[in-house]
């Protein structure tokens, strides 16, 4: 799979913060709807899944992807500081390893899904 990038300066870049939003929203809408008080976005989750408003492979694919975004912005915020370059969130595809290139593959293969099911849960709308 790709990634769809953004170009500021000609630069191909993913915004990592923004790729983590649908899974926020996600867990947020849905605690909402069900009246689940927990506030971390994993605690919600676990809590959705416990629940069984979400089944257990959603469970482990979202809150992995979750944590891998996470991992990745937090690990990007390091090497900056490191080398003394602006904060940001975003990531150059073509300077991560291999390995966490195919993580970040995974987790944002993980969004769509998300997105789908939010479609067809609050709007009626099937976008598969």
């Amino acid at each position: 799979g790709t990634i769809k990038t953004e170009r500021p300066d000609g630069t191909h870049m993913i915004n990592i913060k923004e790729s983590i939003l649908p899974i926020l929203n996600f867990a947020r809408i849905y605690s909402l709807r069900d009246n689940i008080k927990e506030v971390p976005t994993l605690a919600r989750l676990s809590k959705l899944h416990e629940t069984g408003k979400l089944d257990s492979e959603s469970y482990s694919n979202i809150t992995n992807a979750f944590e891998s975004l996470w991992k990745l912005r937090f690990s990007n915020q390091v090497f900056a500081h490191g080398e003394l370059r602006k904060l940001n969130d975003n990531l150059i595809p073509a300077q991560i390893p291999e390995s966490n290139l195919k993580e970040l593959k995974k987790a944002v293969a993980v969004i769509p899904g998300i997105q789908s099911r939010l479609s067809y849960d609050f709007l009626g709308i099937d976008e598969s």
